[in-house]
């Protein structure tokens, strides 16, 4: 299940690619709105959305439902620094960790900061890589997530 999921979501990801080439446009990443794509700062990691608010302000969700545990975590988004292609953030993040094995389940709220840079590295594709560094904690059975972590992710922007 999950490498047909992987498989779909990598088609996909192609196919945006693909016919964003076609037009062979230059955007400003200052008007992009949305972005689509996945999220690793572990141990939040999964499908994330990106909202641009205003030019300094995003959110973001992720939903880890890979593995165990699952994670619904939120975060706000401040960008310190945005250039013609990178910006230069840091973030805040709250959520629910959930672990369910066997005879043992369990939730608790998780929270984490940090920092981090998006760069866009092909001019005509509005797709952003990111690098991030912070700190996190939650406390689950099984599970104790608490110190820096480091992670990165990729979306494509709308």
């Amino acid at each position: 299940m999950l490498k047909r999921t992987l498989t779909i979501l990598l088609v996909l990801t192609l196919c945006l690619l693909l016919s964003n080439l076609a037009f062979a446009k230059k955007y400003n990443i200052e008007k992009l709105k949305i972005g689509v794509g996945f999220q690793n700062s572990w141990p939040a990691y999964g499908p994330s959305v990106v909202f641009n608010i205003d030019k300094n302000f995003a959110v973001q969700g992720t939903v880890g439902a890979l593995g165990n545990p699952t994670i619904f975590s939120g975060r706000v988004l401040y960008r310190f620094e945005r250039g013609k292609i990178y910006n230069v953030y840091g973030w805040a993040e709250a959520g629910l960790w959930s672990y369910d094995f066997i005879l043992t389940t369990d939730s608790a709220f998780g929270y984490g900061v940090g920092a981090g840079i998006e760069g866009f590295l092909i001019k005509e594709i509005p797709l952003g890589f990111n690098a991030e560094l912070g700190y996190g904690n939650t406390s689950i059975t099984g599970y104790t997530f608490g110190g820096f972590r480091w992670g990165g992710g990729v979306h494509y922007y709308f």
